[in-house]
């Protein structure tokens, strides 16, 4: 194992930061900000998915409680729902929450998956959908996202989970249609890349962790069209709901270019794997990392990309995220201004009716009644639920 002496060496020569700002777009999106869900009301500091009901309702995905959280539309909790567990209603690794028919599904992802289902007229009552995980050539594929199709059914993404044993195989997400009631029967609906991990081995360990600028998968409805987005990939593939057959593609021509990373990108994203400011922090890493495993790993992994820089992207993705709100489809994607990204509203032909900016510190997760909801940071850097008011014009 490198010495963290040798850690710190590598690091210091290469956090340093600058940035240069400019903004000529024209926007006919404008975006107002007017709520915050700060950390003192959340309690809780991963939020993994929002959802928004048609009274204004907020239901937030808490992952590091284990719970689900209902807020009214001023921001106050109203309900709890879940805790850390194995039995129906509890979570182990609380993913995701959407609303449909007055009814809130939060998944619990993983190996042992299930989706469980809260009635908030009935706190007390709660059903567990379980989701069996699927076995592949490259192993185990877990439970990743789902989305509620109709009462009886819904699409549920599997993800192959990385080990040893398929280190430099192409693997795959694969979407399934599984039925609400035998959740045991599937079909295989179309297969994807996978979420991009970075995995490799050196003189400082295995290490295994989030792809820095990697591409996702997203899914979004309308009508009976769905559209499956691969963050990497400018062309959006369009599947009819009936048949499950693809029937083309959309695009983004504005889009299609990525934007190149920059040294500086890395620079600033190293900085925050390992919650510093400046490189005058690094030595006050290696005595937290004594006695920090976390830490420790943080360090090995940074230190890792850095000497395998040819295997990191140079690119950003040439989208953030796809979502659908009555007939529109909405796409966040990379600005050149670091502090911004883009939004864009679509028809379901792909062409562009308006745009904007919004910080790209927002994680948008829902648009619903003319308003955006998302994640954020606070300056203290804990997380906070956000929602802006969307003027067109």
């Amino acid at each position: 194992m490198m010495s963290f002496v040798t850690l710190f060496s590598i690091l210091s020569g290469v956090l340093s930061l600058s940035f240069i700002f400019s903004d000529d777009e024209k926007r006919t999106i404008h975006l107002s900000k007017d709520l915050v869900i700060n950390n003192e009301v959340l309690i809780g500091d991963f939020l993994t998915d929002i959802a928004a009901g048609e009274q204004g309702e907020i239901v937030v995905a808490m992952n590091d409680l284990a719970q689900v959280r209902v807020f009214s539309k001023d921001g106050e909790l109203v309900q709890t729902f879940g805790q850390r567990g194995r039995g129906p209603g509890d979570f182990q690794n609380l993913m995701s929450v959407s609303l449909h028919s007055g009814l809130i599904y939060a998944l619990d992802g993983g190996a042992n998956s299930k989706i469980n289902v809260f009635d908030p007229a009935d706190p007390d009552a709660a059903i567990a959908i379980g989701l069996p995980p699927l076995r592949t050539e490259t192993g185990i594929n877990v439970v990743n996202d789902k989305m509620l199709i109709d009462d009886e059914q819904l699409l549920i993404t599997y993800l192959p989970a990385t080990s040893n044993n398929n280190i430099g195989m192409e693997l795959t997400s694969s979407y399934y249609l599984v039925n609400t009631s035998h959740s045991e029967d599937k079909s295989l609906i179309f297969e994807s890349p996978a979420r991009e991990r970075y995995v490799a081995r050196s003189e400082t360990g295995f290490v295994n962790t989030t792809m820095p600028f990697g591409r996702t998968n997203h899914v979004a409805r309308l009508g009976n069209r769905l559209f499956h987005m691969w963050t990497g990939d400018a062309e959006i593939q369009v599947y009819d709901m009936e048949s499950w057959n693809n029937v083309g593609s959309i695009s983004v021509d504005e889009l299609a270019d990525p934007i190149a990373l920059e040294e500086n990108d890395y620079r600033q994203l190293y900085r925050e794997r390992l919650g510093i400011d400046s490189e005058d922090e690094l030595e006050d890493l290696s005595a937290r990392a004594a006695n920090d495993m976390g830490l420790q790993m943080s360090l090995v992994s940074v230190t890792s990309m850095i000497e395998n820089r040819d295997k990191l992207h140079d690119t950003f993705p040439v989208y953030n995220r796809l979502l659908s709100c009555g007939n529109y489809l909405w796409i966040t994607a990379p600005h050149a201004d670091r502090s911004k990204q883009h939004i864009k509203q679509l028809d379901g032909d792909g062409n562009v009716l308006a745009s904007g900016t919004l910080p790209s510190s927002v994680d948008v997760k829902e648009i619903k009644n003319g308003k955006l909801y998302g994640t954020d940071q606070d300056d203290d850097g804990f997380g906070t639920v956000v929602r802006y008011e969307i003027d067109i014009r």
